[in-house]
């Protein structure tokens, strides 16, 4: 277990750090599958400021990556969001066409 003293000053140095380095595949695989954040309590969540936890700070070696990353994964989300609703939309049409084809017959179906 880390002490409060030392886990505090631990994220502000690593708030100041700007060297290290991170593979694009960590990278995208967060951003798709997301950051796993403590599963239980995060005495360190509670204590640090900006993000700075330890859970945070173990997998990003700096700031400037945790920032990508939360960039990244908005991106990720933004466009799986409108991939859904793209489907849905795509099932919506059908379902308009069949219905058109059932009322007006084929012909008006294959205009529209």
């Amino acid at each position: 277990m880390i002490d409060i003293h030392d886990d505090k000053k631990q994220a502000e140095e690593w708030l100041e750090n700007t060297e290290g380095e991170m593979s694009q595949e960590q990278l995208v695989y967060l951003a798709i599958n997301g950051h796993k954040e403590c599963e239980h309590y995060c005495g360190s969540r509670e204590l640090c400021e900006l993000g700075a936890c330890y859970c945070i700070r173990a997998t990003f070696p700096t700031p400037k990556l945790y920032e990508l990353y939360q960039q990244l994964r908005k991106t990720y989300v933004e466009m799986e969001s409108l991939a859904v609703f793209s489907g849905l939309s795509k099932n919506l049409q059908i379902v308009k066409k069949d219905k058109a084809e059932k009322i007006f017959g084929n012909k008006y179906a294959k205009d529209n």
